[in-house]
């Protein structure tokens, strides 16, 4: 009963009341609902909400609180809001009650009172009712939708339509403390010069289009820039074309030498997490500590969701970064040696040096291009 939907026990009560049809008819029409479980839904709706009316009884379709105890978990709470959390996104893949209880069991520790704390943990009916109840799910400030499993959480793309809650959140900040702060803000859009059509390329005013060699497809660019509000520094433009033999040669031999510096510093992590008291050592006994925690917290018999003991080479791997040879173009190579270090670094490096005592921060969107770059770079 309490793994059925809130909206399997609407569809019970409409086909039962407003569509006459008999529980064994209802149970043909609803997976995962029996006939029994029908008439359950059906007889305790009716009696919390004492009618036939059918928009009463749907107001009554959840189970209700037990009587005369107090809600484990509170809708809105902190407990309520970090088990919704955890269950859309470290534990999505493990059984819900296992993966609420864990993230249930952390808030209890965080949090020291001198009132008896509750004891046992929660069942499968409270973790229905914290997942996909109503009151929950309104409740919750970051996601406000039912949980089920494997569920995470739905991002929608930036558009064009979100520039303006973008432009409004950058002036909130600034706002904060516009003395001591500056933000860098950029990205990268394309930029049609004309062009009727893939075959046709349109020439800018005053060329001779007989001897000018036009080799890109259509006179699109892609035009990267950063600005801030200080002016005493010229702000970086940057306009992507088709790549020569010698510019690809050398991108892929600068992105070879930065791979093989990633390597020797993977190579150092393993050798440091042999020695007990390095920041390696450390981080591999936490992990292990953590991953034992959690095996211990599950049941005894369950096999499902357990975690392995961490290895020194599944702790420091090698992440493959190559560049997709048919592709090329705009894409991390380009970014992290062009626009990162050639043109947005020292941008950057220009402004603090110019306002001494104040913070700065680089704001770009959230894209896949951007953070393997990053991590091309990370050094």
């Amino acid at each position: 009963m309490a793994q059925i939907s809130s909206a399997k026990r609407a569809l019970v009560i409409q086909y039962r009341f407003h569509d006459k049809l008999s529980f064994p008819a209802i149970a043909s029409k609803i997976d995962g609902v029996s006939a029994a479980a029908a008439q359950q839904i059906c007889s305790r709706a009716f009696r919390r909400a004492g009618t036939n009316n059918v928009n009463t009884l749907l107001e009554y379709r959840d189970p209700a609180p037990r009587s005369g105890r107090p809600r484990r978990v509170e809708p809105g709470s902190e407990a309520s809001i970090r088990i919704r959390e955890a269950t859309r996104g470290q534990y999505r893949w493990h059984h819900q009650v296992d993966a609420a209880n864990q993230a249930f069991e952390r808030v209890r520790k965080d949090h020291t009172t001198t009132q008896r704390k509750p004891l046992g943990t929660l069942d499968a009916k409270q973790v229905h009712n914290i997942l996909q109840g109503k009151e929950h799910s309104q409740a919750d400030p970051i996601d406000s939708k039912p949980i089920p499993r494997k569920r995470t959480l739905e991002k929608k793309a930036l558009s064009k339509l979100d520039l303006d809650d973008r432009k409004r959140y950058i002036e909130l900040i600034l706002s904060l403390d516009p003395h001591n702060t500056i933000l860098i803000s950029c990205g990268e859009t394309p930029v049609n010069f004309g062009g009727t059509g893939h075959t046709h390329v349109s020439a800018p005013r005053g060329v001779d289009i007989y001897t000018d060699d036009a080799h890109d497809p259509r006179f699109i660019k892609m035009q990267w820039d950063a600005a801030s509000n200080d002016t005493r520094v010229k702000r970086p433009c940057l306009i992507w074309n088709y790549e020569e033999q010698e510019e690809t040669i050398d991108l892929a031999r600068r992105l070879d030498f930065q791979v093989s510096k990633l390597k020797a510093r993977v190579d150092h992590n393993k050798h440091q997490a042999l020695i007990p008291g390095t920041p390696q050592y450390q981080l591999l006994v936490d992990t292990n500590a953590d991953i034992a925690r959690y095996n211990a917290s599950l049941p005894p018999g369950q096999r499902v969701g357990r975690k392995r003991r961490m290895t020194i080479d599944r702790l420091f791997k090698y992440e493959k970064l190559e560049r997709d040879a048919k592709k090329g173009g705009l894409d991390f190579v380009w970014y992290a040696f062009k626009v990162y270090e050639l043109t947005l670094f020292p941008y950057y490096l220009e402004l603090r040096r110019i306002n001494p005592g104040k913070e700065i921060y680089i704001v770009e969107d959230n894209v896949g291009v951007h953070h393997k770059a990053r991590r091309l770079l990370a050094d």
